[in-house]
């Protein structure tokens, strides 16, 4: 799995040569090991037993109980070795210093969802989905902005890391940004800036 290296707390890891290790126990029975190399995240789960790798594991269509608890409790573990990031908040702080404008809640069933709004429209876009939405392999939350880009910029930023082909938006006008991949909000207020000049 592609990641941003920066976004994980590398001092939780153990460095041998050019990558970093991480191994923790999922129950009495299974164990992961974590690997970051260069700009991959590889996880590997073992059984304690035979310490040979549990294959089901990695099935993308094994929805069984226990698969289901070691994919959980792998996302647990992914999330606990990422650092700390206040990432939507400062987007929020930056959007109000620069513009004057706080978010607003559409969506009635949904209060974590909001939207900056210039002139009654959108300029952006913020929610919390499932991963497999964009089609990343593992499957967890993350958090997302659509903004609007000029449509020769979009083709050219879709690394599918970063930036996505926009979710549930018109894809020739929007982009999606996964800001679990993004290190700080100064990566991404360039592109907040023509969003909101081009709405």
């Amino acid at each position: 799995m592609k990641i941003n290296i920066k976004n994980y707390d590398l001092e939780k890891f153990v460095k041998k040569d050019n990558s970093y290790y991480y191994r923790e126990d999922l129950n009495d029975s299974f164990y992961c090991e974590i690997i970051i190399k260069d700009d991959t995240l590889d996880i590997k789960v073992y059984d304690k037993n035979t310490s040979e790798e549990y294959i089901p594991f990695n099935i993308k269509s094994n929805h069984g109980a226990l698969c289901s608890f070691l994919h959980e409790s792998v996302d647990k573990i992914i999330d606990m070795l990422k650092k700390e990031s206040n990432i939507v908040d400062d987007l929020v702080r930056y959007i109000e210093n620069k513009y004057s404008i706080k978010p607003q809640y559409p969506f009635p069933n949904d209060s974590n969802s909001f939207t900056l709004n210039k002139n009654k429209k959108w300029f952006l876009l913020y929610m919390n989905i499932s991963s497999k939405k964009l089609g990343i392999n593992d499957i967890r939350d993350i958090d997302i902005v659509n903004i609007k880009l000029p449509t020769e910029l979009i083709s050219e930023l879709i690394d599918n890391v970063v930036f996505f082909r926009a979710y549930h938006m018109n894809k020739k006008y929007w982009i999606t940004i996964n800001l679990d991949n993004v290190s700080s909000i100064e990566e991404i207020v360039d592109y907040i800036d023509m969003s909101f000049n081009l709405v």
